[in-house]
């Protein structure tokens, strides 16, 4: 709640004598327009931070990625070839077959 940073207490009222309480919010204090212009510009300079060290982690990978790009696909294009030829139902196809050209 805003309410609790402007420094302003919720207020319980009692309608009949054994009756419940019931919350009734504060009006607006002296520190509302201050409280939530705060608030709004500690926000987004806190979004901007989070996105800022977003971009600098995903651009960081990106670079070792493109570096090592080319020995992960030929790795993973031999491991699917691998897991292809080992197949048992695939054993009565001509080996030619079974090998996928460089």
């Amino acid at each position: 709640d805003l309410e609790d940073i402007e420094g302003v207490d919720t207020v319980y009222i009692q309608e009949e004598r054994d009756g419940p309480w019931e919350p009734e919010d504060p009006g607006l204090s002296d520190r509302y327009y201050s409280t939530h212009f705060f608030f709004v510009v500690f926000s987004c300079a806190f979004s901007v931070v989070l996105m800022n060290l977003f971009i600098g982690v995903l651009s960081t990978n990106f670079g070792e990625s493109v570096v090592e790009g080319d020995q992960m696909f030929y790795q993973e294009r031999a491991r699917i070839i691998m897991l292809y030829c080992s197949r048992v139902w695939l054993a009565w196809l001509p080996r030619q077959f079974c090998w996928l050209p460089p």
